[in-house]
């Protein structure tokens, strides 16, 4: 839920590339790899540095966020609940 709630209030998000980061986040936050702090730089630098890749950033998360509303989410438990009736 953190990074659902940083998305919905416009904070750009770095995080470790793990599966379950790429899988909710994909193209909506930086990635670094844990044993490479090199990565690490080259994901905070862009967003200190380059103000509209940051807001690109940000407007993407937010579009990413809302598919993981609570309306929708229930709409798409329910849908996929009654594919097997």
């Amino acid at each position: 839920m953190p990074n659902l709630e940083a998305r919905v209030i416009g904070c750009p998000l770095i995080y470790s590339r793990i599966a379950v980061f790429r899988e909710t986040c994909q193209n909506s936050a930086m990635y670094f790899d844990l044993n490479d702090k090199v990565t690490l730089i080259d994901s905070i630098n862009p967003l200190m540095n380059d103000e509209g890749f940051k807001t690109q950033l940000i407007k993407v998360g937010k579009l990413r966020a809302n598919m993981f509303l609570w309306d929708n989410c229930s709409k798409q438990i329910i849908d996929d609940y009654n594919i097997f009736k």
